[in-house]
C-alpha cells in the first residue's frame, strides 16, 4: 500500500470545482484571483496551502484528517483513545489499516 502524503495539487479548474462545493455564490473572477494568489511556481495550488488559507491553520492534509479523527475519538470515547487504537491494531491482522465490519463492531462494543 502506497502512503500518500499529499493530495494532488489543484489546477484552476479543480480549484474552481472545490470552491464551488463550498460556496456557489463565488464568481469566476473571484476564483481566478484566488488561484493567482495561491498558485505556486509550478502553476498549481497545493491542497495544504488552500486549507491553510481557508482555516487559518498550517495543517498538512494528512495532519488535517488526523486532527478530525482525533476530535471524533475524543467526542465519542472521551479518555479512551489509547484503548480504541490498541483494539483496532489487534483486529488489523494484516497490519494494513483495514479491519472487517464485524471486527469494527467488536471494537466499538468493547469500548462502550
Amino acid at each position: 500500500m502506497k502512503l500518500k502524503l499529499w493530495d494532488d495539487p489543484l489546477t484552476q479548474m479543480r480549484l474552481s470545482a472545490a470552491i464551488r462545493h463550498l460556496d456557489q455564490s463565488i464568481s469566476d473572477g473571484q476564483i481566478r484571483v484566488l488561484f493567482m494568489c495561491l498558485k505556486e511556481s509550478n502553476g498549481l495550488v497545493s491542497v495544504p496551502v488552500l486549507i491553510q488559507n481557508l482555516t487559518g491553520k498550517p495543517f498538512e492534509t494528512v495532519d488535517f484528517r488526523n486532527q478530525i479523527y482525533k476530535q471524533l475519538y475524543a467526542d465519542i470515547y472521551p479518555n479512551k483513545e489509547r484503548q480504541v487504537l490498541q483494539l483496532l491494531q489487534e483486529y488489523d491482522k494484516e497490519n494494513n489499516g483495514i479491519i472487517k465490519k464485524r471486527d469494527l463492531l467488536q471494537v466499538l462494543q468493547k469500548t462502550v
